[in-house]
């Protein structure tokens, strides 16, 4: 039901961008990600994709109010979710617009309510960092470990092939980012995506969650998704079909024989 619901938002907001056909590749593109097998397992991606989507989409309609709860309950699914309430202060300072300010301010319940809650219940209010911390070795060290890693798989691609795989996901990633921005997609919508990319990537310890952090950055697909609405019906399709089957493989190798978790 997420995973339905996140695809639909997410060609919802493709085809306020670019149009209705990009929209339609665009949400196939999502669901035949070769990680969408992560979706099925116990993560918050898709429920996180759903609610940014939709705040994005209330956002481009200065519809403040519902950005605002959209943005609360997705800092409520992910930590990241905080880039949604950037985004509504940025548009409050820039527009300066009271109601924005408001949309921020909601946003700020979901996240703070849940610190709340942890410094209620273990007499921390940081429990959250303590426990990435002491239990996995993670904190924000800006990107130096994860750069660090990358370098060494690209200089030993044999090493470790998932690695490797993750380092040439993390250059794609940065690439689309790129893309984005020079090719008519929204500031607030590749401007999410970085932010994103900056949390998943400034995470110590977490180089293999690097692209399953990713996830929600939907609107990186809408360049390839533009591309794919100029080519021929058989043409997309069969594209499309291809990404479904490495989902596919992607899914079961998780699922069955990695040791490297996502």
């Amino acid at each position: 039901g997420g995973h339905a619901r996140a695809a639909g938002l997410g060609g919802a907001t493709a085809r306020r961008a670019q149009g209705g056909r990009t929209a339609l590749r665009m949400g196939g593109l999502w669901g035949a990600d070769p990680l969408a097998g992560v979706r099925s397992l116990a993560y918050t991606e898709a429920r996180c994709t759903m609610l940014a989507a939709a705040c994005l989409l209330a956002l481009s309609r200065e519809r403040a109010a519902v950005a605002g709860l959209c943005a609360a309950l997705a800092s409520l699914t992910r930590p990241t979710g905080v880039v949604l309430i950037l985004l509504c202060l940025g548009l409050a300072v820039r527009r300066r617009s009271l109601p924005m300010v408001g949309a921020a301010a909601l946003g700020v319940t979901g996240f703070a309510g849940w610190l709340l809650v942890l410094a209620l219940r273990t007499g921390h209010i940081d429990a959250w960092m303590l426990t990435e911390r002491r239990g996995w070795n993670t904190y924000f060290d800006g990107g130096v470990d994860n750069a660090q890693r990358a370098f060494h798989y690209l200089a030993h691609p044999f090493e470790r092939p998932a690695a490797t795989a993750v380092a040439l996901v993390l250059i794609i990633t940065v690439a689309l980012i790129v893309a984005a921005a020079r090719e008519g997609v929204p500031r607030m919508y590749w401007l999410y995506s970085a932010l994103l990319f900056v949390l998943a990537v400034g995470s110590h310890n977490a180089y293999s969650s690097g692209p399953r952090f990713m996830l929600p950055a939907f609107p990186l697909l809408v360049p390839i998704a533009s591309r794919l609405a100029r080519l021929p019906r058989w043409l997309a399709i069969a594209a499309v079909a291809g990404a479904t089957a490495a989902m596919a493989v992607g899914g079961v190798y998780l699922a069955l024989y990695s040791t490297y978790p996502p």
